[in-house]
This record gives structure tokens, C-alpha cells and sequence, in this order.
């Protein structure tokens, strides 16, 4: 699945009396950030996160990000980082992913840098995009999966009111006796839910968000729901 290039947001923001959240597109400028982010975050990142056992670096961040921004200008992968004001610290990266097997869905994965966790930035992020992915860009579905073993995952799931789907083994990759020694704790199972456009009207959420959700176009201009998909 791609989004039409020329309906490409340039940024979100969530804006309501107690709080802001602005998710913009990755940008290879930000590799310093991710990365410091990153390592501070190893405490947490290393239990789940496979990709953070590997040798990170700043020039590893920036060749990843880059491979983002053509990923995301061409629809493929949209991956946004999170800020609560222009200008502040970087705060985690949230992304719709694909790994369905409709062009019209998206998989939302996330993570949180530990010195902001537990202040419902993954939740109220997630629900936002849900939002684009069913108002702007037309998706038929929304998927988020978590590693059973993961209840900091679980509770973003039940929060945005995700419908359970499946109980699904080996739907990542396996760890090595090495990873696990280092600390891994993903078990064989991911549990896998999903929602669609008609969950719309069963979320206590959603119309909160939506209203409080202002999409800019690629001109940086107020965007209108009715993204289409190519």
C-alpha cells in the first residue's frame, strides 16, 4: 500500500487545553536525538526491542532515517517523531507500518524514551494516528500487535480499545540464546489486534482527538479529511 504523494501530511498536532503532542516526519537531522534517546533507553528498549541489541550509532541512525524520508515521501512507510512543543526534546517515534496484507491498512508500532514514559505519550500518539489512518488516508484497517510478555504495550492496546484478533506464534523473529542472555524477554507469542472504520463510533475517544487533531498538507497548509489512497 502507498499514500498519494501529493497528500502527504507534513506534520500533526494534538492540541487541548492540558496538553500538546506534535508528530512531524523523521528527519536524518534528528539521528543525534534518536540515538542519545536511544541509549538512555536501553534499560527498556532492550527487553523488547531486538533492533537495540544491535551496535547503534549516530551514523547508523542517520543512514536508517534517511532510508525513512524517501520511504515516507513516497508513501511506503510513514514514520513520525514526537515532540510536545516545536523546538523541545525529542520524546520517541511512532510509525504506520506495513505489514498487512491489504494496501489499505497499516500496522502502528512505537516506543517511548524512558525519562517521558508512563505519561500516556505511546496512547494518546497511537490514537492520533488512528485518526489519519481512517479520516485522511482512507485506511480499511488499523493493526497494532504486542509480544505477550510486553504489558507496557498491552495497556496502550486496551487504552485505544484495539479489538483482540489472534494469538500468534513466532510472528517475530525468534531470539537467539545470545539476546536472551542480554536481557530479551519476548516470548513466542504476539498478540495481535486491530480496528476498522466502523469501531469509529464505539471509541470513547475518537471524536475528541479528531477534533483536537489538526493535519497540515505537504505546503504545510490546514489539510481536510478525505486523504485518498493510490
Amino acid at each position: 500500500m502507498t499514500v498519494d504523494r501529493a497528500h502527504m501530511p507534513s506534520s500533526l498536532r494534538y492540541e487541548a487545553e492540558d496538553r500538546t503532542l506534535i508528530l512531524r516526519p523523521a528527519r536524518v537531522s534528528d539521528a543525534s536525538a534518536v540515538h542519545g534517546a536511544v541509549q538512555e533507553s536501553q534499560g527498556e528498549l532492550r527487553k523488547f526491542m531486538q533492533w537495540s541489541h544491535l551496535p547503534l550509532t549516530v551514523k547508523h541512525q542517520k543512514t536508517r532515517l534517511k532510508k525513512a524520508v524517501q520511504d515516507y515521501k513516497e508513501g511506503r512507510e510513514l514514520l513520525f517523531h514526537l515532540y510536545q512543543s516545536d523546538g523541545g526534546p525529542f520524546l520517541g517515534s511512532l510509525g504506520l507500518h506495513h505489514r498487512t496484507l491489504s494496501r489499505y491498512a497499516f500496522e502502528i508500532g512505537y516506543w517511548i524514551h524512558s525519562e517521558y514514559s508512563g505519561r500516556g505519550l505511546a496512547t494518546l500518539g497511537t490514537q492520533c494516528l488512528v485518526v489519519l489512518a481512517f479520516d485522511y488516508l482512507g485506511c480499511h484497517r488499523v493493526q497494532c500487535g504486542y509480544n505477550e510478555a510486553n504489558t507496557a504495550s498491552q495497556r496502550v492496546n486496551e487504552k485505544v480499545g484495539f479489538a483482540f484478533e489472534g494469538r500468534m506464534r513466532n510472528f517475530e523473529t525468534p531470539p537467539s540464546e545470545e539476546l536472551i542472555r542480554n536481557g530479551l524477554l519476548i516470548q513466542p507469542y504476539t498478540i495481535m489486534n486491530a480496528l476498522f472504520p466502523e469501531d469509529r463510533s464505539r471509541l470513547p475517544w475518537y471524536g475528541e482527538v479528531a477534533n483536537h487533531l489538526q493535519v497540515f498538507d505537504g505546503k504545510g497548509k490546514l489539510a481536510s479529511p478525505g486523504f485518498a489512497m493510490e
